[in-house]
């Protein structure tokens, strides 16, 4: 399952089922998008990361300004399933627009809160969380999306954040850099 077809380094998150409240309740990530709108996203085997200016400026990312932020979460804390698989030593950076996150995640947690629908398997992941290219309409090239989907009793959703495209190698390892 290659869910960066089209892309050189294929790479993506399989089987992720994330419990994402610390970012929504706890106000970190209105806090984060007053730092910088954009920060970059930084999945490796053992940690989930949100960086803010640790490249400086890159075409994919922050344009370097202001303060540094990093937040590191051990997988265990984030996620009940979860594998990172990619060229780059399996690790995954790509960035986001910060408000776009925090919305879709809001979304998918107020689904999240209603009781189970009948018929669900007690044991179901709460919300999936995936790396997936979508043609969006009236478009003829992919683009990279991180997708939230939920269900609750009266509502089921699915939110697709655009994201831009994964971080090159060198890019992962100066990020890398800067974090040791």
């Amino acid at each position: 399952l290659s869910l960066f077809p089209s892309f050189s380094l294929p790479q993506f998150i399989e089987h992720a089922s994330c419990v994402p409240t610390i970012f929504c309740r706890t106000g970190f990530l209105p806090a984060m998008d007053k730092v910088g709108r954009v920060c970059h996203v930084f999945f490796t085997p053992t940690h989930a990361m949100l960086l803010h200016n640790l490249l400086g400026a890159t075409a994919a990312g922050p344009d370097g300004g202001g303060p540094q932020c990093v937040a590191q979460f051990a997988k265990d804390l984030l996620f009940r399933e979860y594998n990172v698989s990619s060229r780059n030593g399996n690790q995954i950076a790509f960035s986001v627009e910060v408000a776009l996150l925090h919305r879709a995640l809001r979304s998918v947690l107020a689904v999240h809160a209603q009781p189970p629908a009948a018929g669900d398997a007690p044991g179901a992941p709460a919300i999936q969380v995936k790396l997936v290219n979508k043609l969006p309409a009236g478009s003829r090239t992919a683009t990279p999306f991180l997708t939230f989907e939920t269900k609750g009793a009266r509502a089921a959703v699915v939110q697709d954040v655009p994201i831009s495209r994964p971080l090159s190698r060198s890019d992962i390892e100066r990020l890398q850099a800067a974090l040791d």
